[in-house]
């Protein structure tokens, strides 16, 4: 029986890669602090709108768990590898070790033949070397089992993997899916705006030209007043009244447009603001560099 031949790599100690539960934990995404629950309840028109929210805002978390699989994976092929070289020296070192305790049982034999060992000292000299033989044998089986364990472990490792990715992958995508949504909302809020700025100026200018029309009433009271200082108290008192009901319909026309004033100002700013808000959201769940397909 020949001995095996040497590997070409150097040789490797014994190295067992570590154990699932000895595996630093993964990192999972957390629950959202009061703030961004406060910004998603003010914002939720809807359960669509509060689901793309809270996907958006675990992307990034995704992202990062399925990167610190791919990590692992890795790690635990080059532990594997290592230890499947060490075996593979073991083995070598078990061979090589059984073929010196064939080389002395011969020498042995031989020295048997020529009478230079006694019957006892040969047969104790056999008994060691069947027994350092068979304990070679027991320690090489024992290296490819736990051998055979590690691949399936890798195995494991390895399909486990992929499936995470796998749905990691589908959840980006539908984050992906429904930030886009979310910003076209954010583009029909700003055109909103738009409209509700134009209104306001429309009626900025209706403003304008109400007060024009009451300095205009007012210069025709004065000179009708001085037309009529003149007249007859009746007609007198009849003036007076006539303009008294023409300066309350204005002050009534005035405080009209003051509230409709208030309120598109009043809409514009809460357009403004919700508009802000889901540009900022949208800003903080964007994905960054390095993601699901841009591993570093």
């Amino acid at each position: 029986h020949a001995p095996l031949q040497a590997p070409a790599q150097p040789a490797l100690q014994p190295h067992l890669s570590p154990s699932p539960a000895s595996l630093p934990p993964q990192p999972a995404p957390g629950p959202p602090s009061p703030s961004q629950g406060a910004q998603a309840t003010a914002l939720r028109p809807s359960d669509e709108s509060l689901r793309a929210t809270i996907a958006e805002k675990f992307a990034g978390a995704y992202e990062a768990q399925l990167g610190y699989l791919s990590r692992v994976a890795a790690v635990e092929q080059q532990a594997l590898q290592r230890d499947i070289d060490g075996l593979r020296q073991v083995a070598y070192m078990a061979q090589h070790s059984a073929a010196e305790n064939r080389m002395r049982v011969d020498a042995a034999r031989q020295a048997l033949g020529q009478g230079h060992t006694s019957i006892a000292a040969m047969r104790d000299a056999i008994h060691a070397a069947q027994h350092e033989a068979n304990a070679e044998a027991a320690a090489l089986h024992a290296s490819e089992h736990q051998a055979r364990q590690e691949e399936a472990m890798l195995a494991t490792l390895q399909a486990r993997v992929r499936d995470e990715c796998a749905e990691l992958s589908s959840e980006c995508q539908t984050a992906q899916q429904r930030r886009r949504r979310e910003e076209d909302r954010a583009t029909e809020l700003t055109q909103e705006l738009a409209r509700a700025r134009a209104d306001r100026s429309v009626e900025a200018q209706a403003a304008r030209d109400q007060e024009q029309r009451a300095h205009a009433a007012a210069a025709a009271r004065d000179e009708a007043l001085r037309g009529l200082r003149s007249h007859e108290d009746l007609a007198v008192r009849t003036l007076k009244d006539a303009v008294a009901r023409l300066e309350t319909d204005f002050a009534r026309e005035r405080m009209d447009f003051a509230e409709r004033d208030r309120r598109a100002t009043a809409q514009v700013r809460e357009l403004e603001r919700r508009l802000d808000e889901r540009m900022r959201l949208g800003a903080q769940a964007s994905p960054t560099p390095g993601g699901v397909f841009g591993l570093s």
